[in-house]
């Protein structure tokens, strides 16, 4: 992986962090499933966690800082304890385990100085 590609993993993954604590965001593709990205908690958990475990690899070579890697750590720790499917979905986000889940993903990006954008 070159220095471009991992540049580019990083920021996917700030913007999907970025993107599960707006609510509108979250009300519109995880409840309403109003596209164009239409998707749901479990998908949502596991590419995070994937992608986690990418940055986490030391052969992967990303030169993350011990801050960004103990809040990419917590992150992923909560995102595997939260309980990801919720009949009705809205449900969740009224959760304070979800409040968890972004209080964390909130962690993530100051560690990384990333600042929340509009989707």
């Amino acid at each position: 992986m070159n220095n471009e590609d991992r540049i580019y993993v990083v920021d996917v993954f700030l913007r999907l962090v970025s993107n599960t604590l707006n609510d509108e965001y979250l009300n519109r593709v995880w409840v309403k499933c109003l596209g164009p990205e239409v998707w749901d908690c479990v998908e949502y958990a596991v590419q995070m966690m994937d992608t986690i475990t990418i940055l986490l690899d030391p052969s992967s070579n990303f030169k993350l800082k011990e801050a960004q890697i103990h809040a990419c750590k917590r992150y992923y720790q909560i995102l595997d304890d939260f309980p990801h499917i919720w009949e009705p979905p809205e449900i969740m986000l009224m959760t304070p385990e979800w409040q968890e889940v972004q209080k964390a993903g909130q962690g993530v990006l100051d560690t990384f100085n990333y600042p929340l954008k509009d989707v």
